[in-house]
């Protein structure tokens, strides 16, 4: 099964490659993006709401911009945090799948019953392109390499906390545009 966790930290990355394009998919930078903004324009409408009460003719002072900006901008860091620690789960859910069907493999009793493991999780994308037999010669190449494995634990990695990062950072640099505005309809002080 191909997993959010499969799309991510990509072993081919070369230095040129961004930290974000490293750790984030752009899908999933995309998603992330238009979430952390609607998060943050939801927000406001009810920070405005709650403060204002509902007076539509009210005036927002400085005090109330400032602590929108703020809230708003927290927010969007929540945001990030929660999407940073689902992309975290998430990569060590799909290393524990993996760990799992290792397992399965080492521990089956007959050739048949790896062989027959390895199809349940290859079957669905290489039934359609390849033929019975050629299939299971495959199944039985990779079961023999994969005897030998040894399973890594399953815990969080160095890997999970940077792609948590690049969650958290993919939401405070798609909500500093949306955050321009409020800033500059603050009052000048005058002195």
């Amino acid at each position: 099964m191909i997993s959010r966790s499969t799309l991510h930290a990509k072993p081919d990355a070369t230095p040129r490659d961004s930290f974000l394009g490293r750790w984030r998919d752009p899908i999933d930078r995309l998603v992330g993006t238009m979430i952390a903004i609607l998060i943050m324009l939801l927000f406001t409408v009810a920070f405005r709401t709650y403060k204002l009460d509902q007076d539509p003719s009210q005036t927002a002072s400085a005090v109330y911009m400032n602590e929108l900006i703020a809230a708003a901008f927290g927010a969007a860091v929540a945001w990030g945090m929660v999407d940073g620690l689902m992309y975290a789960l998430l990569s060590m859910f799909g290393r524990s799948e993996k760990h799992h069907l290792l397992t399965r493999i080492q521990t089956a009793t007959t050739e048949e019953e790896g062989i027959e493991a390895i199809a349940e999780e290859l079957d669905y994308i290489l039934e359609p392109i390849a033929q019975l037999e050629k299939r299971r010669l495959l199944y039985a190449d990779v079961l023999e390499h994969l005897r030998d494995s040894h399973p890594q634990p399953v815990t969080f990695t160095r890997d999970d906390v940077a792609g948590a990062f690049a969650c958290v950072l993919v939401a405070i640099i798609a909500v500093l545009p949306s955050l321009i505005p409020l800033v500059l309809r603050l009052p000048i002080r005058q002195v």
